[in-house]
């Protein structure tokens, strides 16, 4: 699990595991006025893990560390007679690609590790300001404000994990991670035009600050079937600072559990005794509060993992359904559904075939 990276270690030390997963967001954006449905599908994360020695293993990948995607549109009738339209574009990624490697201490009894992240990509906010018709078809005034933003820079995380076994069959795992404060570098395009004549044009550099995040988190095996845990993750983004400016972000906090359950999962005899059933809730206060509205996001989720005939490969199927925001104060509230799916490919390596 890329998310901790002290976890690399609990992978098999003649192993070469392969991830790689997408996902689809079905979503009603809804207000006290109006709906609006939108889909979309994404690549999610690609990433790989192998050992080095029989205490140190690596991994590295690549996935979305944030994203931009909006536009809509409002108008204005003015007692004149005069309309008003303002469209509002938004899009871009910021991406993720890491390295990062796993180490055991004291004979396995203390696991830790740390990703290294760079971190880059572009992200557009523009605005069109325009007089309509009683058709909506534009004249006259053409007003243009483009804010592009370019960020590169490097993103720390260190982890650790402790396994305490209570017998063959029962065990208690125990994690921590810490993303450190990260200085990234921004390059700020900003103008402003009417019409063809450029009004104001203010590039600008300096820092994007990401604050530091800290996230804990247990979980329970059971008779070597039963996995129960729960994560909990804090970062307070009131402390982010672009070009030097705070924006009007709150601390960020999310708790989340989830079950899996797998009857045997070293049966070569029953396929369906390997199979892995799964299911998770998650609560979280998100960065955001608009009109002294704090955003929440809530979701449950289900899930399988179906595994490859004599491998250890195993196809990952997930959905979830959840609530983001509120209509109150004219906001929007996001209704949606997601699903995942992911495919993790297991081989193993260094190993010499004999034959008689």
């Amino acid at each position: 699990n890329y998310l901790n990276p002290a976890s690399y270690t609990s992978q098999d030390t003649m192993s070469f595991i392969w991830d790689i997963g997408l996902r689809g967001n079905f979503t009603t954006y809804q207000t006290n006025l109006s709906k609006h449905n939108q889909k979309n599908f994404n690549f999610d994360h690609l990433a790989l893990s192998f050992p080095i020695t029989r205490w140190l293993f690596a991994s590295a990948g690549m996935m979305p560390y944030s994203k931009v995607g909006y536009d809509y549109a409002e108008k204005f009738d003015f007692s004149d007679g005069n309309r008003i339209k303002v469209e509002y574009y938004g899009s871009g990624y910021l991406n993720k690609f890491y390295i990062g490697n796993g180490l055991k201490l004291f004979d396995g009894l203390i696991h830790i590790g740390y990703n290294a992240s760079y971190l880059f990509g572009s992200i557009y906010h523009n605005t069109s300001i325009y007089t309509v018709n009683s058709e909506d078809n534009a004249y006259g005034m053409n007003i243009y404000k483009k804010y592009d933003v370019a960020l590169t820079g490097w993103l720390f995380s260190i982890g650790t994990q402790s396994e305490i076994k209570i017998d063959n069959k029962n065990k208690i795992i125990i994690g921590a991670t810490y993303d450190i404060k990260s200085n990234l570098n921004a390059e700020l395009s900003n103008y402003f035009n009417w019409a063809d004549t450029i009004l104001a044009n203010n590039p600008d550099t300096g820092k994007y600050i990401i604050p530091a995040k800290l996230g804990f988190g247990i979980s329970y095996l059971f008779n070597n079937q039963l996995t129960v845990g729960i994560d909990f993750n804090k970062q307070d983004w009131s402390k982010a600072k672009f070009l030097g400016q705070n924006d009007s972000l709150q601390n960020m906090w999310r708790i989340s559990t989830g079950i899996e359950f797998v009857k045997d999962k070293n049966s070569y005899l029953n396929y369906w005794s390997r199979v892995r059933y799964r299911i998770g809730f998650r609560y979280e206060n998100t960065y955001l509060s608009l009109y002294n509205n704090p955003i929440k996001d809530m979701a449950l989720s289900f899930g399988v993992g179906l595994p490859f005939k004599r491998t250890n490969t195993i196809f990952n199927v997930g959905f979830e359904i959840g609530k983001r925001g509120t209509t109150s104060n004219n906001l929007v509230q996001d209704n949606y559904k997601r699903f995942f799916i992911s495919v993790s490919l297991y081989d193993y390596w260094f190993i010499k075939r004999k034959y008689n």
